[in-house]
């Protein structure tokens, strides 16, 4: 996903949220190390679920534990991201009911789990209909 949206958008801010559960466990360590270096606007986030003693946090992985929305408001500027999720079904169902929950327009969350499970629509309804309140009423901006 990330080097589709580089290669189609080379200036599109990217922040990439990476969950795994230690390096013995980490797909596309070294190719995604390779694209945040040779793009700026790339920022890689690695988060460990279960580090081993051998990774070193600064150096293998930025946060301890499993993605979440208090990771992604601290990080991001502001919830005007169009969010691109994929992971099994519980880390999908938890986090996209965050987004809602933060007010991120459900056309602006793009989801794909992988396992036996999908995702259940269930949490807070955020209108995308034109019309149905404004900006300020809805404090829902338009994600980009």
């Amino acid at each position: 996903m990330a080097t589709t949206a580089l290669t189609a958008q080379p200036d599109r801010l990217i922040h990439l949220f990476y969950g795994v559960r230690n390096s013995a466990d980490h797909p596309f360590k070294q190719t995604l190390e390779q694209l945040a270096s040779q793009h700026e606007n790339l920022h890689l986030h690695l988060f460990y679920s279960e580090p081993l003693h051998n990774d070193i946090i600064g150096q293998d992985y930025e946060s301890a534990g499993r993605v979440t929305l208090d990771h992604l408001r601290n990080m991001l500027p502001s919830n005007n991201f169009n969010f691109y999720l994929c992971g099994p079904a519980p880390f999908m169902e938890s986090l996209v009911n965050a987004l809602k929950d933060w007010d991120v327009p459900k056309s602006c969350i793009h989801s794909e789990s992988f396992g036996a499970s999908t995702v259940k629509k269930v949490g807070k309804n955020v209108s995308d209909k034109p019309g149905q309140g404004s900006q300020e009423e809805t404090g829902v901006q338009p994600c980009i």
